[in-house]
């Protein structure tokens, strides 16, 4: 349990210099705060759900923990799509002759505090996508459970960030606005939307399968 601590104070670390190079760059970088902290949610969520195990008297509350996950899940991977904003600053500049490269640190704070961010992102989705896929493998025995689970939930992601990215919306709209947020779901497997879906789907899935690989990996080597 400690190392959820040291999980959250890193975070929090890592949040104080968001917010400082913004203060110090007149650049807003705070929306940076907003996606780490969803991509939190899904994980502590699928680290209370894995703690509880199944409670037959309790069974509903581990559904509603699920459904939980599933929602505020694809937040998790979203965060990849904020590297577009690598373009608000500019790194080097080019004459006919050669490129001179900025020399501000505030610019390559940024740069680093983004892709710092992203990647505890990543590895924030990989556990908990794990966790969530132990227990399904409690309940469903097979290869074929493991790999039904990966794709759904790889394509539920992709279409997530989709609409989260395009469409602008959260993960409670479900709530707030159950048919349109259907509708959108729907259209993110559309001709003119499903190459999206399915590029951030096989992102999402070749992550978690390359850092699983390499952690198989690390536990054999120290076995």
């Amino acid at each position: 349990m400690h190392q959820d601590w040291l999980m959250l104070i890193f975070v929090g670390v890592l949040g104080g210099l968001i917010v400082l190079v913004s203060e110090v760059s007149g650049l807003e970088q705070n929306y940076l705060l907003w996606n780490l902290f969803l991509a939190l949610i899904p994980y502590y969520v699928a680290r209370f759900r894995s703690a509880r195990g199944e409670r037959k008297r309790r069974d509903w509350q581990n559904r509603v923990l699920e459904v939980v996950w599933l929602l505020f899940y694809p937040n998790a991977f979203y965060i990849v799509t904020d590297l577009i904003h690598i373009q608000n600053d500019v790194f080097y500049t080019v004459s006919e002759t050669e490129a001179s490269y900025i020399m501000s640190w505030v610019i390559w704070a940024r740069l680093l505090l983004l892709f710092a961010t992203v990647f505890v992102a990543v590895m924030l989705t990989y556990h908990a996508f794990y966790e969530m896929l132990l227990i399904w493998q409690q309940q469903f025995k097979g290869w074929w459970a493991t790999v039904f689970f990966t794709i759904g939930i790889s394509v539920l992601t992709g279409a997530g960030i989709v609409m989260g990215r395009f469409d602008r919306l959260n993960s409670w709209d479900i709530i707030q606005h159950p048919l349109t947020v259907v509708t959108i779901f729907l259209h993110s497997f559309m001709p003119d939307r499903i190459i999206y879906t399915a590029m951030f789907a096989l992102l999402h899935a070749a992550l978690v399968i390359f850092l699983r690989l390499i952690e198989k990996n690390r536990l054999a080597k120290n076995s």
